[in-house]
């Protein structure tokens, strides 16, 4: 069942964001928030800063799943990187994945494996937060024509 879990993240998630990419022109993040170069440059000092900030959960259980705890965190920090300093929602949403990947990656290595019905459940809601982000994305294009942050503000104005 756990097989079932993994071909949910690993297989429909990432068909529902390439069949939005192919539903809605312009979707593609062109130009963030943040160049490439500083986004790569901050998204090195954050895997530095999740490898200090575990230190203490590795020292508490020196076992190898432990050890390996510091890269989910940096997965989670550099999920939030990305969805705050995207402009195009759907390179939200992948910040969002990743965020919830991490989450699931550190449970899975500090606990060492999350019950099956735990991961059906979040995995349930994740599912069903991207269903509905790829629909408010799709309704804001034909409203608006665009779904850059920038514009939808200018909106609001």
């Amino acid at each position: 069942m756990a097989v079932g879990v993994g071909l949910l993240k690993a297989g429909l998630l990432p068909w529902l964001l390439r069949r939005v990419l192919a539903q809605v022109p312009g979707a593609r993040e062109t130009a963030p928030l943040v160049n490439v170069s500083a986004s790569m440059l901050a998204a090195a000092v954050l895997v530095l800063l999740a490898y200090a900030a575990a230190r203490p959960l590795v020292d508490l259980a020196p076992a190898a799943t432990a050890r390996a705890a510091p890269v989910g965190i940096a997965v989670v920090l550099v999920g939030f990187f990305l969805a705050a300093t995207r402009r195009r929602a759907i390179s939200q949403i992948v910040g969002v994945l990743l965020i919830d990947n991490g989450i699931a990656a550190v449970a899975f290595l500090a606990t060492g494996g999350v019950p099956l019905v735990v991961e059906l459940g979040v995995s349930a809601d994740l599912l069903l937060a991207v269903l509905v982000l790829q629909v408010l994305t799709t309704r804001l294009h034909a409203a608006f024509g665009d779904t850059d942050l920038d514009e939808l503000r200018e909106l609001h104005d």
